[in-house]
């Protein structure tokens, strides 16, 4: 879905307007600002949000783990564990590999139209 909205919400909010320069660079300057002012916010809702754990273990298996072994399962761990985690790790890569270009594209487009 982020991605759909990726490829769908740039051309509307920067239409082509190559006799216009500044207009174009108002409008990427406000996509780039509106986009860090919803990513600030949904970082800052899940900081709020998101407890370490829940009030009522997910399944059997986490109800009956030890209440000692409860302190070793925390949110930091976890990102922790996936940062560790090798395949993960080529899985972000790859992915980053395959979004640059887009990025690349639509910000040479734009470094290029000037005159």
């Amino acid at each position: 879905l982020g991605t759909a909205i990726g490829f769908l919400l740039p051309p509307v909010l920067v239409p082509n307007t190559p006799e216009d320069p500044e207009l174009t660079g108002h409008n990427i300057s406000i996509m780039f600002y509106g986009t860090a002012a919803v990513s600030t916010g949904l970082f800052i809702l899940t900081v709020i949000v998101i407890k370490d754990r829940p009030p009522l273990p997910p399944s059997q298996a986490q109800a009956v783990l030890p209440g000692s072994l409860l302190e070793d399962y925390s949110y930091r761990q976890s990102i922790i564990n996936l940062i560790k985690n090798k395949a993960f790790v080529l899985l972000l890569i790859s992915y980053g590999e395959e979004e640059t270009p887009t990025f690349t594209v639509f910000l040479s487009s734009f470094l290029t139209c000037r005159d």
